[in-house]
C-alpha cells in the first residue's frame, strides 16, 4: 500500500486576508472540512483500489503532463524523477493516475471551501459597499488562480463567478437600502429647509425669489430622489400640496404682519383703524384659490393676529409704564432720604434742591410741589402724630398690598407716600413717626412674597381687632402689630435661616401676626385706663414732651420709649 501523503489546507492568497467569520460562518466551514475530509478518505480508498487497474508509467505519464502544461503543485508535487517516481515532501510517492487524481479533487475541495468562506467574510466586512467587496474579492480569486493550471482554473472559476454573484447581490442590496436611507434624510432635511426659506421670503413679501428657489429644487433634486425611492410621486404630491395651503396662509399673513402690526409708522389707534380696513378688503375680494371654508378660516386666523397684535401691544405698553412708576418710586425713595430728610440739610437747600430736581426731570413737577409744601410747613407748624390718621394710612397700605395689577399696585405705593408727605405737612404725622411708617411700607413691597405673607397675618388680626378692641383703641393696637409682626416674623426668619431651614410658610406667619396682635390687645386694654388716670392726674412715669428737641433726645436705641404729647400716650420705636 502506498504511503498516503500529508494534506495541507489550501490557504488564502495575495496579501488580501478577509476578517474573522462569525460562529455561523465557522460552524459551516468546519462542517465542510469534515465533508472534505471525507471525500479525501474515500478518495484515497479509491485511489488505491485502481492502482490495479492502471500502470505506474500512466501516473508518471499524467504528473509530467501536468508539469508541462504548469499544473504542477510544488505543495504536493516535489518532483518527478528520471526513473519516473514522484517525490511528496521529499518522500517517494508510489501510485496510479486514479491516486493522483484523488489528490488534486481535495485539493479542489478545500480551494471551493475557501471561496465560500472568503467570500461570505467580505460580504459580512462590507454589508452595503459593493466597491469595496468587488476588489476584495477580485484580488483574492487573482491570488488563487494564479496558482492553478488552465484545466483546473475554468471550472473553479465558475464556481467563484456564481458564488460571487450570490454575495455580490446580497451586497447590493444592502447598498440600495443605505443609499434609500441616507436619500430618505437628505430628502426630508433639505425640503423641510427649503420650505422654511421660502415661507419667509413669501411672508416678507418676496414671492418671485421665493418660487425660483422652490422650483429649482422641483427640477434639480426631486427626481433624482424619487429614483432611489426616497419618495414616492404620491407622498411628494401630498407634501406639495401642504407646502401649497402653508404658501397662501404665509402670504397673507405676511401682509398683515408688514403692513400692520409691524408697520412702525402707524400709531395702535391706527393700527386698529388699518386692521378693520385689511378685513373689509378680505371679505370684498375673490380669492380663487380658496374654497369659501378656507376663506372663512383664513379671516378667522387673520382677527385672531390682529386681536394678539393689540393685547401684546397693551401689554408692552404697560409695562412700559410699570416700569417707569418702578423708576419713578425708586428715585422718589432716594431723593427724599437724600434731601427731604437729611438732617445736614437747611430747609433753605431742600427747597433749591427741589426746584433743582424738578428743572432737571430726575422727580415729577406734581411730586415737587408736595415736598416744598411739607418743607415749608416746617418752618411754622408743630405738629403731632394723629392716631387715626396713622392707622389710617397702614390700613390704606394694606389695601394696596392685596392689589393683583402690578400697575395699580405702584400707583397705591405712589399715592401712599405722598399721603404720608401730605400728613406731614398738615401737622397731622410727626416725622418720627412717618419715616418707620415709609420703611415699614416699602419693606412690604419689595417683594410679591412679602406682600402676601403681610396680607394673611393682617387677615387674622383684623378679625380679633374688630372683635376685641373698642374702636377708639383699634387703630393703636393696628399700628403695634404693623411694627411688632414684620419685625417678629423677619427675626425669625433669620433663626431658621441659622438653623439650615426654610422661611415661615403662610402658616407661621399668620401665627406670629396673633400673637403680637394678642400682645397689644392686652397692653391696650390692660393699661388704658390706668395710663389715662395717671396722665389727667399728673402723676404718670412717662415724659411730656413739647418739641422736636425733647423728642431726639428720647434713648430708643435698645428699647421702645414711651411719652406723652399733648396729653396723648405715644411711642418712639426701638432704633429710631
Amino acid at each position: 500500500m502506498a504511503r498516503q501523503p500529508r494534506q495541507q489546507p489550501i490557504g488564502f492568497y495575495g496579501k488580501f486576508q478577509p476578517t474573522g467569520a462569525d460562529d455561523s460562518a465557522a460552524r459551516r466551514m468546519q462542517a465542510l472540512a469534515g465533508l472534505a475530509g471525507q471525500v479525501g478518505g474515500m478518495a484515497e480508498q479509491f485511489g488505491i483500489a485502481k492502482a490495479e487497474e492502471k500502470s505506474k508509467e500512466q501516473a508518471v505519464i499524467q504528473a509530467r503532463v501536468d508539469k508541462e502544461q504548469g499544473a504542477f503543485d510544488a505543495e504536493l508535487y516535489r518532483e518527478v524523477g528520471e526513473d519516473g517516481v514522484i517525490t511528496y515532501s521529499g518522500v517517494p510517492v508510489t501510485g496510479s493516475v486514479a491516486y493522483y487524481e484523488s489528490l488534486m479533487s481535495t485539493t479542489k475541495a478545500q480551494k471551493i471551501l475557501d471561496i465560500d468562506a472568503t467570500l461570505a467574510s467580505y460580504a459580512d466586512q462590507f454589508p452595503n459597499d459593493t466597491k469595496a467587496y468587488g476588489e476584495m474579492a477580485t484580488q483574492f480569486f487573482k491570488g488563487m488562480s494564479s496558482q492553478l493550471p488552465p484545466s483546473e482554473k475554468l471550472p473553479l472559476e465558475k464556481y467563484f463567478n456564481a458564488v460571487n454573484s450570490s454575495q455580490y447581490t446580497t451586497v447590493l442590496k444592502g447598498e440600495k437600502a443605505q443609499n434609500k436611507a441616507i436619500a430618505s434624510e437628505t430628502y426630508i432635511a433639505t425640503m423641510d429647509s427649503t420650505e422654511a426659506q421660502v415661507l419667509r421670503l413669501v411672508e416678507q413679501g418676496r414671492v418671485e425669489e421665493a418660487d425660483a428657489i422652490y422650483t429649482e429644487v422641483l427640477i434639480n433634486l426631486v427626481p433624482g430622489w424619487k429614483a432611489v425611492g426616497a419618495v414616492t410621486d404620491t407622498q411628494f404630491a401630498n407634501r406639495y400640496l401642504e407646502y401649497q395651503d402653508a404658501r397662501r396662509t404665509a402670504q397673507i399673513t405676511g401682509e398683515v404682519n408688514r403692513l400692520i402690526i409691524n408697520n412702525p409708522d402707524l400709531d395702535m389707534d391706527q393700527k386698529d383703524a388699518a386692521g378693520d380696513e385689511y378685513l373689509k378688503a378680505f371679505d370684498e375680494k375673490s380669492l380663487k384659490e380658496y374654497t369659501p371654508a378656507e376663506k372663512k378660516v383664513m379671516r378667522a386666523e387673520v382677527v385672531t393676529m390682529l386681536n394678539n397684535s393689540q393685547t401684546l401691544e397693551k401689554k408692552k405698553i404697560k409695562e412700559k409704564r410699570i416700569s417707569s412708576y418702578q423708576e419713578q418710586n425708586a428715585n422718589l425713595d432716594v431723593f427724599d432720604a437724600d434731601v427731604i430728610y437729611n438732617t445736614g440739610m437747611s430747609i433753605n437747600e431742600k427747597t433749591v434742591a427741589v426746584d433743582k430736581a424738578i428743572f432737571e426731570n430726575k422727580i415729577p413737577k406734581e411730586e415737587g410741589k408736595l415736598r416744598k409744601a411739607y418743607l415749608s410747613s416746617l418752618k411754622t407748624l408743630t405738629a403731632s402724630t394723629v392716631p387715626e390718621i396713622h392707622g389710617a394710612i397702614i390700613k390704606k397700605a394694606y389695601g394696596a398690598l392685596a392689589l393683583e395689577d402690578e400697575e395699580a399696585f405702584l400707583i397705591a405705593v405712589r399715592e401712599i407716600n405722598n399721603e404720608i408727605l401730605v400728613a406731614e405737612t398738615n401737622g397731622t404725622l410727626l416725622l418720627e413717626d412717618a419715616l418707620p411708617l415709609k420703611n415699614q411700607f416699602n419693606s412690604l413691597t419689595q417683594s410679591r412674597e412679602a406682600r402676601a405673607a403681610a396680607l394673611t397675618g393682617h387677615g387674622a388680626s383684623r378679625k380679633l381687632i374688630e372683635g376685641q378692641v373698642s374702636p377708639s383703641l383699634q387703630n393703636q393696637v393696628l399700628i403695634d402689630v404693623f411694627y411688632n409682626a414684620d419685625r417678629a416674623i423677619n427675626e425669625r426668619n433669620v433663626e431658621l435661616e441659622a438653623e439650615g431651614k426654610s422661611p415661615l410658610t403662610s402658616s407661621g406667619v399668620r401665627a406670629i401676626y396673633i400673637q403680637e396682635t394678642n400682645n397689644a390687645i392686652d397692653s391696650v386694654n390692660l393699661t388704658a385706663r390706668e395710663r389715662t388716670n395717671e396722665i389727667l392726674s399728673g402723676r404718670s412715669k412717662y415724659k411730656a414732651i413739647t418739641t422736636r428737641a425733647e423728642y431726639n433726645a428720647l434713648d430708643a436705641s435698645t428699647r421702645d420709649v414711651y411719652f406723652i404729647q399733648n396729653g396723648v400716650l405715644k411711642i418712639k420705636k426701638k432704633g429710631t
